[in-house]
């Protein structure tokens, strides 16, 4: 498709505030730190850990006296890895349009001016924003793939892909019917994952959940009058605390997760891993070949989410998405 929006019959001047319409913050980027904040990794492809099982320990283990010892059965180990993808947008401005700053649509008023004084800066920040906020929705609900070749777009596994232990359904009915959410639910999942091992509870462990299921769990805790702690912010994100069966719960607003979905989520065992363009970086702007009276730039970055052991993390599905 050919480029569009680049002149100034396409992006016209406005004088006025500028607000950015639908605005909202991308919560789990911004708690692992943002796009700044991530490990280096040399390869697409890289370890997000290895991970071994005592063995069970349900029965007992007592000895004879004078006994030979027992056999011994290995402890074996396994590797989890997942991959860097590819985030590439295009900027494409006119010269014409480039310095045309003051030449206005719309209603002009006498000693106002564009608050947008650099074209170019505007939209590559728009498009800065837009890498963000698809990677925010792809470090919860992307579909792992690892090609064989460049023919097909390499995709790191999201969070509620990667989860496999810690399940929950509300369903009674094998996910026909969906189920309500509820206090028995929520210690199922948090009695799962301190069964798998994982830490319950913390101020870095917290629930994610979007608009509706985020009603339902503030109705929850305000119909059963759990105590609830001060509010306090991670990475500009408000999350709240409750005291639940099993210590504490910590709940913040997501609105990239499925509306029937939470995601109980250890952001101590989560980062970013990035692969670093030599003399480049992680995301950079750089000029594409000179072809006419246009700046032309690319942005490019290849980020892939470092979930840590999936054990360590927990999904609660099939609610309920509407109001009676």
């Amino acid at each position: 498709m050919p480029d569009t929006n680049i002149n100034t019959y396409d992006l016209p001047n406005y004088i006025g505030e500028l607000f950015q319409k639908g605005r909202r913050p991308n919560a789990t980027l911004q708690m692992v730190g943002g796009i700044g904040s991530w490990r280096p990794t040399k390869s697409t492809e890289f370890a997000v850990g290895q991970q071994y099982e005592v063995p069970s320990h349900a029965a007992s283990r007592a000895a004879l006296e004078g006994a030979a010892a027992p056999d011994h059965a290995g402890v074996t180990r396994s590797q989890v890895t997942n991959i860097t993808q590819i985030f590439h947008e295009k900027v494409k401005v006119t010269y014409t349009k480039q310095a045309a700053t003051q030449q206005n649509s719309g209603l002009n008023i006498g000693g106002e001016r564009n608050p947008v004084e650099d074209e170019l800066a505007f939209q590559t920040g728009v498009k800065l924003e837009l890498i963000a906020r698809n990677l925010n929705w792809v470090m919860l609900n992307q579909t792992y793939a690892k090609p064989a070749t460049a023919a097909t777009a390499r995709k790191t596994r999201g969070l509620l892909e990667a989860i496999t232990t810690n399940v929950v359904s509300a369903s009674a009915d094998g996910g026909t019917t969906p189920g309500a959410l509820s206090l028995d639910l929520l210690d199922q999942v948090m009695g799962k994952m301190l069964d798998a091992g994982a830490i319950g509870d913390g101020e870095n462990v917290i629930t994610l959940a979007n608009t509706t299921q985020m009603r339902k769990l503030n109705l929850l805790f305000r119909t059963d009058k759990q105590k609830v702690d001060a509010e306090r912010f991670i990475g500009g994100i408000r999350v709240r605390t409750v005291y639940t069966t099993f210590g504490v719960m910590n709940f913040a607003l997501e609105q990239d997760l499925p509306q029937g979905v939470l995601v109980v989520a250890n952001f101590d065992a989560m980062q970013l891993a990035a692969l670093e363009t030599p003399g480049k970086g992680v995301l950079f702007r750089e000029a594409l070949a000179k072809t006419g009276s246009t700046d032309d730039y690319q942005i490019y970055g290849e980020i892939g989410l470092d979930h840590g052991p999936e054990w360590m993390h927990a999904k609660l599905t099939d609610l309920v998405t509407t109001f009676s």
